[in-house]
């Protein structure tokens, strides 16, 4: 961000930090970059005070814990729309080029901008677990992608053209979300990906046993989750398995004998083969 007020860079233990900041009330936008050496590096980010949080992935691979219970995958080009009254943040960092954008929303301009939006979505009334389990993860389209590079290339601009722009093209990427949450938030490869989120350590979990809970044949399930997400079923919760995995083995220091069980595999060597096989791919 050319226009950006605070800059810092910093080295620590495997990570380069790269951060830029630019504050307009009621807007606060940062654009961070950690190139990491190895995986499993984390970073915590404070949010303060009642505000609208928009996290947008611009490169690389993290997961994104808004809660212990709520640990979301994001790749380049994803973003979601979420309570920002959560304290902080914790993102898991993949090995490489990590870039994201934060974007606070001061809830004030948000709920006089998009107030049928904010009753349906971020109700007073409901709780912080109820808002959090709410969350949808959007894939960004051509236009949305349009304005999110709008939000932080600009140059050769004065600041009052930025400050307009950097409210009407957050303003226009919030509207993108909110139709694409009335889009699909009820359908069935949304809920699919919501009961897989939950329950990806079941043991008994395969594609067979998501088609019987949901009432469909296997190939509707398939179709249905390979054209919303670009990935099949078994993909997906194998992909979930295995960072929990890494994230216990490298990180905590477990060994794979005391984990394969709780992670959804009823034996040792072929936990030990499916992790292997994944991040070898990989």
């Amino acid at each position: 961000m050319d226009f950006a007020r605070q800059r810092i860079h910093c080295v620590w233990r495997n990570t380069d930090f790269f951060g830029m900041r630019y504050q307009y009330n009621p807007f606060t936008a940062d654009l961070l970059q950690m190139n990491c050496s190895a995986s499993g590096e984390r970073v915590s980010i404070k949010i303060e005070g009642q505000q609208i949080l928009l996290f947008i992935m611009l490169e690389g691979r993290v997961w994104a814990e808004f809660t212990s219970a709520n640990v979301v995958p994001f790749a380049g080009g994803e973003f979601v729309v979420a309570d920002g009254n959560l304290g902080e943040i914790t993102i898991n960092l993949g090995e490489g080029i990590n870039s994201f954008m934060i974007i606070t929303i001061e809830s004030e301009w948000y709920r006089a901008v998009y107030e049928d939006y904010f009753a349906a979505g971020f109700s007073e009334n409901s709780t912080s677990q109820e808002r959090l389990t709410e969350i949808f993860k959007c894939s960004a389209g051509h236009k949305a992608e349009k304005w999110i590079k709008a939000i932080y290339r600009f140059s050769h601009l004065g600041v009052n053209a930025v400050d307009g722009n950097l409210g009407m093209n957050i303003a226009l990427l919030l509207e993108y979300y909110f139709k694409r949450l009335e889009n699909h938030s009820d359908g069935l490869a949304h809920s699919v990906k919501h009961y897989l989120d939950q329950n990806y350590r079941n043991q008994g979990l395969s594609v067979r046993s998501v088609a019987d809970h949901f009432h469909v044949t296997e190939r509707t399930l398939r179709n249905h989750f390979k054209k919303e997400f670009n990935q099949n079923i078994h993909r997906y919760y194998t992909q979930l398995r295995m960072q929990a995995a890494h994230e216990l083995i490298s990180v905590k220091g477990f060994q794979a004998k005391d984990i394969y069980d709780k992670l959804g595999y009823n034996d040792e060597s072929t936990f030990r083969y499916a992790y292997t096989r994944y991040f070898r791919r990989k």
